[in-house]
């Protein structure tokens, strides 16, 4: 810590006293802290084709492993891979799919993020899919 003001108080100035502070979590701490997924050009597509990555954040020891299975709630509107590339169908009308990230070395432990597409403006002549 730096930068801790002392007052001098009746007795005087307090000298002060180096410290020494480790931090350890508590037994009963889950081991993932926080495991969370983004997209790399955001969750909403307005064009087509339509592309994204998403990557993952995970704040747990380095011994558990950061591999994901990917998954689409709805892969009519927008499929993903195994490394987490996002391609989406040509819409016409807004279509809403939840993108869902699974932790292989827990798979109670998952995180999901929106996608929309679609729109009346995208010209979907060269689509191999049109919706």
């Amino acid at each position: 810590m730096k930068n801790i003001q002392v007052e001098e108080g009746p007795c005087g100035t307090a000298r002060t006293t180096a410290l020494t502070i480790k931090l350890q979590p508590r037994p009963d701490a889950p081991v993932v802290r926080d495991f969370q997924i983004r997209s790399t050009r955001g969750d909403e597509g307005g064009r087509w084709p339509e592309w994204t990555a998403y990557r993952i954040f995970l704040d747990a020891p380095a011994s558990v492993s950061q591999a994901v299975r990917w998954s689409s709630g709805r892969p009519e509107v927008a499929t993903i891979d195994q490394l987490g590339v996002l391609r989406t169908q040509c819409w016409k009308t807004r279509q809403v799919t939840t993108i869902t990230a699974t932790l292989k070395a827990d798979t109670k432990q998952q995180a999901s993020a929106e996608y929309s597409t679609g729109s009346p403006l995208l010209d979907c002549r060269k689509a191999v899919s049109k919706r």
